[in-house]
């Protein structure tokens, strides 16, 4: 049912956190080198050589699970009280997203005291959570209609 509002507005949100698997989220100067914390790994590039520094796996997992449940909550749209458990459940994993990449960004920029940049893309958790909060609050605008059409028989 992709014409719900509620289905768009999740399908959006889903679109939204994937775009993350294609942006850095933040860029880190340390002197002269330039290093990038993206969803799996906080790297630089230096003469065309990709250069690991460290691992970030608890994110690569935390978005890839926001990712499906996201997506996954649109096709739920017949059990509505799932529907909106998972959803809930998804804001609360967006906010938490968000406060991995803080601590990964602060750990990294205390050990090599660089400059720190955010990336645009360091809000599109914050867009999302919001994007999940409208569906939340279209489907219990359908739950209402929903009960009041139960009061009229």
């Amino acid at each position: 049912m992709i014409q719900r509002k509620q289905s768009l507005y999740l399908l959006v949100s889903t679109i939204v956190m994937a775009l993350l698997y294609f942006f850095p989220i933040a860029q880190f100067m340390v002197q002269t080198t330039n290093y990038y914390l993206d969803f799996i790994e906080i790297a630089s590039v230096v003469d065309a050589k990709k250069q690991v520094v460290s691992q970030v796996y608890p994110i690569t997992i935390l978005l890839s699970i926001v990712v499906f449940l996201s997506f996954f909550a649109i096709f739920l749209f017949k059990n509505r009280n799932l529907q909106t458990r998972i959803i809930t459940f998804s804001m609360l994993l967006k906010f938490g997203f968000l406060a991995l990449i803080v601590f990964y960004i602060y750990k990294f920029g205390n050990t090599f005291e660089s400059k720190l940049y955010l990336q645009t893309s360091f809000i599109i958790p914050i867009i999302a959570g919001i994007l999940d909060f409208m569906a939340f609050k279209a489907i219990l605008k359908d739950i209402n209609i929903i009960k009041s059409y139960d009061r009229i028989r």
